[in-house]
């Protein structure tokens, strides 16, 4: 299997002048790891999930992948922290629509789309990221306290929309919340997995707004709930 070239390592990361040797070896170390996580994630867009292993991850930086285990100490030490690179870059990603939209309808909408742009964008990143027990390894604290910063942030968010009057009280932010993950997988799933397929590329893009619009007759504050 060709692979595309990668900037090999040579020699040690440059010394900062003034730094104590302590912080000298966390620099290093921390630049080291960086490079890593960015390697697999190169060998991961290129040839899938599967293709991922200390041992072609070393080659390509340039050390023997027993040199590795100091950084990773097993193959599920590094998925995790795969995850929580790929969940910091989602948790940034959702945190700039939740800012940069108002407390209406139109939010949701855009998060979807912005949920499904980041898909296409970091591919097998986003998969390792919203289904990780497909990949054999456990969160750590870090990685648990990201993912559940994903959900806070979007039940705050959806908060303001209730608190605007937008959202009624009948569901929660949190379960709200829950729902538009779960809708965003099934969206983005089936738009990567079928879109070459159609000729017309937004036959499932567009269940977009069809989506927040059945949310919007079930969560509106002028919604009324049936008697049961």
């Amino acid at each position: 299997m060709s692979h595309s070239k990668q900037p090999q390592a040579e020699g040690p990361v440059p010394v900062l002048i003034g730094l104590s040797a302590a912080e000298r070896r966390r620099r290093n170390r921390a630049a080291m790891i960086a490079a890593i996580l960015e390697t697999a994630i190169a060998i991961m867009r290129e040839a899938g999930v599967a293709e991922v292993s200390l041992h072609e991850i070393g080659r390509r930086v340039g050390m023997r992948a027993q040199s590795l285990y100091k950084y990773f100490p097993s193959k599920a030490a590094l998925f995790d922290a795969l995850f929580a690179e790929g969940a910091g870059r989602l948790l940034e990603s959702d945190r700039r629509v939740w800012d940069d939209t108002p407390p209406d309808w139109g939010r949701l909408e855009a998060w979807l789309v912005s949920r499904l742009a980041f898909a296409r964008e970091e591919g097998p990143l986003y998969e390792l990221t919203t289904s990780p027990s497909a990949f054999g390894f456990e969160w750590s604290p870090e990685s648990r306290a990201i993912a559940e910063a994903i959900g806070k942030a979007g039940a705050a968010a959806i908060q303001e929309l209730v608190d605007e009057g937008v959202i009624g009280s009948q569901i929660s932010p949190r379960r709200a919340m829950n729902l538009l993950l779960a809708a965003s997988r099934g969206i983005v799933g089936e738009t990567r997995a079928k879109e070459k397929f159609f000729t017309d590329p937004r036959r499932l893009p567009d269940l977009i707004p069809d989506f927040v619009s059945a949310c919007r007759s079930g969560w509106s504050t002028n919604f009324k709930r049936r008697k049961t």
